[in-house]
């Protein structure tokens, strides 16, 4: 039955197993057929390397082309940084302004008196900081004072 089963070998024939049957019950050997191995990525013709190429040196004018476009580089990242700071602080100002009307509703005020310091607030980003400075439990008493006329604030 033995016979009937695929009995894997090397390529010259020799079987691919160790035989390990004795009459003592130990192995008498351990030997494997040696076949000779081949790299398949080894190409079959002999390659010609390439001397390394000599580093080209840099002369002076390119090199000041190299200095003037990392200043320029540096400079255009601070002027990007300046822009995005800016933007993102009118974004802020604007989210700021939007709610100011909003603040004036909590404060004990008729709504024609809502107007006048509203206009006044959102007129400069200064009387928006000033207001937003101010605890809500002194809103009133600043609101109040900026109808009275008694705090002027700037205006455009």
């Amino acid at each position: 039955m033995f016979n009937d089963c695929y009995t894997p070998s090397f390529a010259n024939g020799d079987p691919a197993f160790v035989d390990i049957s004795t009459s003592s019950g130990t192995p008498t050997s351990f030997a494997i057929p040696a076949t000779q191995r081949t790299n398949a990525t080894t190409p079959a013709t002999n390659v010609v390397l390439e001397r390394p190429k000599k580093k080209a040196k840099v002369d002076a004018k390119e090199a000041s082309i190299h200095d003037a476009i990392g200043n320029y580089m540096a400079q255009s990242s601070t002027a990007f940084l300046k822009i995005a700071d800016s933007v993102g602080f009118e974004d802020q100002l604007a989210a700021k302004k939007e709610k100011v009307f909003g603040e004036l509703e909590k404060l004990e005020l008729e709504l024609l008196d809502m107007f006048a310091p509203h206009a006044i607030i959102v007129s400069a980003e200064e009387n928006v900081d000033t207001f937003y400075g101010i605890p809500e439990n002194y809103r009133q008493a600043w609101v109040e004072a900026v109808l009275a006329g008694k705090i002027k604030l700037k205006t455009t």
